[in-house]
């Protein structure tokens, strides 16, 4: 039985949220040299991308709905299949830039649910 959609969104906000807890109060240079700290949140980054990926098989619109899926999702897939060329610059700016809006958008999508 699949998942319900309310479950995937809210694992979205529970990542970007554990990203946030974790990035707060570090560095680049933190998440350059802490092992810990680069593998917590590229784990959450991947349930990020799989979580929406499978949230947009249940329901297309989220795609729409959410800025930038598909690079979302592909960032999942380059974390998994490409990890020897991430660069950790790039994952930080993802992290100050983008992490917060997602968590945003997700929230209003489960908001519309009635989750």
């Amino acid at each position: 039985m699949p998942r319900d959609l309310r479950k995937y969104l809210h694992d979205i906000v529970e990542a970007c949220s554990a990203i946030e807890q974790t990035a707060a109060g570090s560095s680049l240079e933190t998440y350059q040299t802490v092992r810990q700290t680069r593998s917590s949140i590229e784990r959450e980054f991947i349930i990020i991308g799989e979580a929406l990926r499978r949230a947009i098989d249940l329901d297309p619109s989220i795609e729409h709905n959410v800025s930038e899926a598909a690079t979302i999702i592909g960032f999942r897939n380059q974390l998994i299949h490409g990890y020897d060329v991430i660069k950790d610059e790039v994952v930080w700016r993802i992290i100050e830039n983008d992490v917060a809006v997602l968590a945003k958008e997700a929230q209003k999508l489960l908001a519309a649910l009635g989750g």
